[in-house]
């Protein structure tokens, strides 16, 4: 299963995690509404493998 992480870098380069996603287009329209919002901020979209086999896995546990 692959999930998109949206990292905030503001101008200290403090790197945060802003939110998850288990979808890419919401993780980019997320990024893009909080970089109008947040103009100072840049927001990078990051994506992640962290299971191969979703037999073993509760997709709603992984809500956030």
């Amino acid at each position: 299963m692959k999930v998109y992480v949206v990292k905030s870098v503001d101008t200290n380069f403090v790197s945060t995690i802003d939110k998850i996603f288990t979808n890419k287009q919401d993780a980019d329209r997320y990024a893009a509404i909080q970089k109008e919002k947040y103009d100072f901020v840049n927001f990078i979209v990051a994506e992640y493998q962290v299971f191969n086999n979703m037999d073993q896995v509760n997709v709603n546990a992984l809500a956030i």
